[in-house]
């Protein structure tokens, strides 16, 4: 049966203790120098969790769960078009496959936002956070070589100080803002017209953009050599397993 979406703004809120992750598959042979890339450049791809090459699970992230099947369904893009949907992963060749997990993604800065009454207007109006690529670059470690990319919150003026400070605590996650204001100043030429996720209505606000796990995804595209890219279908959610995942067939 095809699993059913919604959007994915809001999940952790409803998810106390649980930490939405970015996944991403590689070759052995290319798992040190993708590990290499996200230790250079740990504020957009903070690894949660490396498998040993072939083993299915999550260690100690989840129980009892195979990412081969732990969902309903998977999207199968070639040439990063969508090709078909199937519903586990257990054709694909395993044993020489390395997954990473990586965190955080945006709903984790939503959830301290709210938590501390400060309007998370994705939220409110059952969004995807906005997401752009920017002019900064990240550290390169062998192939893997890409622009930040960052999520983006229209903050009122008056609640800068506020957000920081909540923010600030999420120093293992996010951390504190990248940038504040003006965004051709990181290569942000439309702020209405987001690379990720749906457009902000800004209203007056102020824009606040954070490093986004979702860089990771560049990273690898960068390296056009590699087999496997599995990520969350961008803005929904799956509601019988809670997380969809596409699978980029980068051959």
């Amino acid at each position: 049966m095809a699993a059913q979406h919604q959007n994915t703004s809001g999940f952790c809120q409803a998810s106390k203790n649980r930490i939405q992750a970015n996944v991403v598959v590689v070759p052995t042979a290319n798992s040190e120098q993708f590990q290499r890339f996200c230790e250079l450049n740990k504020g957009s791809c903070l690894l949660l969790y490396r498998s040993k090459p072939g083993d299915t699970t999550a260690g100690n992230l989840t129980r009892d769960t195979d990412i081969r099947t732990l969902l309903p369904s998977y999207f199968v893009l070639k040439n990063g078009q969508k090709d078909s949907r199937v519903e586990d992963l257990k054709e694909f060749p395993w044993d020489d496959m390395v997954t990473f997990y990586i965190g955080p993604t945006s709903c984790h800065i939503e959830k301290e936002l709210l938590a501390a009454e400060i309007p998370v207007q994705s939220a409110e109006k059952k969004r995807a956070a906005s997401q752009y690529k920017t002019n900064i670059q990240c550290e390169e470690a062998g192939p893997f070589s890409c622009p930040l990319v960052v999520c983006m919150y229209p903050i009122p003026k008056q609640l800068l100080d506020r957000t920081l400070t909540v923010t600030s605590r999420l120093e293992a996650l996010h951390g504190v803002p990248i940038h504040i204001g003006d965004p051709s100043v990181i290569g942000i030429k439309d702020i209405n017209r987001p690379d990720y996720g749906d457009p902000s209505d800004m209203d007056g606000s102020v824009p606040v953009f954070w490093a986004s796990s979702l860089t990771s995804h560049l990273a690898v595209k960068s390296a056009g050599e590699y087999l496997l890219l599995f990520r969350f279908c961008s803005g929904v959610v799956s509601r019988s397993k809670e997380r969809t995942l596409i699978i980029l067939l980068l051959q």
